[in-house]
C-alpha cells in the first residue's frame, strides 16, 4: 500500500525514504504511540513550549492537564502558524493522531477529504473519525 504512495509523494530516493521513516519514528515514538502525550509537569512546559507558559505560575496551573495544555497550545489566537483551531476545545479535540501526528482542525479536514476523495477505505467513513478516543 505504501509503495504507491511514496511514488506519488516522491518519497523515491534512499535519503527521502530514511527521512520520511525517522521522522515518523520520531512522531510516534518509535511506532509505539498514535496520540500525542500532553501530560507535562509545569517544569517541563516551561522548556517544551515557552511561547505558551511564560512564567512558572502560569505553567503550574497546567501541570499534568493534558486537555488544559492541548487548547493553549494548539488554539489559532495563541499561534503564528495556524491550524484552523477555531472553536472552544479544538486544540484537545485535533490534537496530534497517528504516525505523523496530524493536528488541527484544517489538517483533519484535509485528510478526510483525502481519504474520502481517494477512497482509501472502503464503506461509510465519518470525516471527524479521526477525532474518536477508541480508535
Amino acid at each position: 500500500v505504501a509503495i504507491p504512495l511514496f511514488k506519488k509523494y516522491e518519497i523515491n530516493t534512499v535519503n527521502r525514504i530514511a527521512g520520511f521513516m525517522s521522522q515518523c519514528s520520531y512522531e510516534s515514538s518509535d511506532f509505539r504511540t498514535l496520540q500525542e502525550n500532553l501530560n507535562y509537569s509545569w517544569q517541563r512546559l516551561r522548556v517544551v513550549f515557552p511561547r505558551y507558559f511564560k512564567t512558572d505560575a502560569e505553567a503550574q496551573k497546567y501541570h499534568r492537564n493534558p486537555e488544559a495544555i492541548a487548547n493553549v497550545v494548539y488554539d489559532d489566537k495563541n499561534r503564528v502558524n495556524k491550524l484552523g483551531n477555531t472553536q472552544p476545545g479544538d486544540g484537545w479535540r485535533f490534537r496530534g493522531r497517528g504516525i505523523i501526528q496530524l493536528t488541527g482542525r484544517w489538517n483533519y479536514a484535509k485528510f478526510g477529504d483525502y481519504i474520502v476523495l481517494n477512497k482509501v477505505f472502503v464503506g461509510t467513513i465519518d470525516k471527524e473519525f479521526c477525532c474518536d478516543d477508541d480508535l
